[in-house]
């Protein structure tokens, strides 16, 4: 049952800090905000370009990288679903 409850902690976290990270970036990746000077243009794309790329790669794989990187465990699971989320709610947004 403590496993249960730790699972639907990782993705509530992860919701958690997603949300606004994303609402904030989403404005970054708007081309009709971002795309009125060259800078502009360039911080869209290459937001854009990040974000398609963190989507295509499944969370899985982002929590196979996060358990090098930090260790096994809940924090890797939610850093990964974390990431897949930031990306996938600036796209939504």
């Amino acid at each position: 049952v403590t496993k249960i409850i730790e699972t639907i902690f990782i993705a509530f976290m992860a919701t958690i800090i997603a949300v606004p990270v994303a609402f904030v970036l989403s404005f970054l990746c708007a081309k009709n905000i971002m795309g009125g000077t060259s800078v502009g243009f360039a911080i869209y794309a290459t937001l854009r370009l990040i974000f398609n790329v963190s989507r295509s790669i499944e969370p899985i794989l982002w929590a196979i990288i996060f358990s090098v990187w930090v260790g096994f465990g809940p924090f890797a699971g939610m850093l990964a679903l974390m990431i897949h989320s930031i990306a996938s709610l600036s796209k939504q947004y």
